[in-house]
């Protein structure tokens, strides 16, 4: 018995979707004069909760923080 693959390595636009994704990019500065890196990522955090909260909608979000390279379901 034989077990067949499909491998689609490839970008598909929003159009075959069958939700459509709303995108939204928040950016928060670092001033590395002020603070460090671990008190901007618990700034971060205690923002984290309000921001899902204005943009979920009550429905499943993912959050990606390309800084501190953390993904957030």
């Amino acid at each position: 018995m034989y077990l067949e693959i499909t491998i689609f390595l490839g970008r598909l636009d929003d159009s075959v979707r069958p939700v459509r994704l709303r995108k939204v990019v928040l950016g928060y500065n670092f001033q590395e004069t002020k603070q460090s890196m671990f008190q901007f990522d618990i700034s971060l955090s205690y923002k984290l909760a309000s921001v899902i909260n204005s943009y979920s909608e009550n429905k499943p979000s993912l959050v990606v923080s390309t800084v501190l390279g953390i993904i957030v379901a």
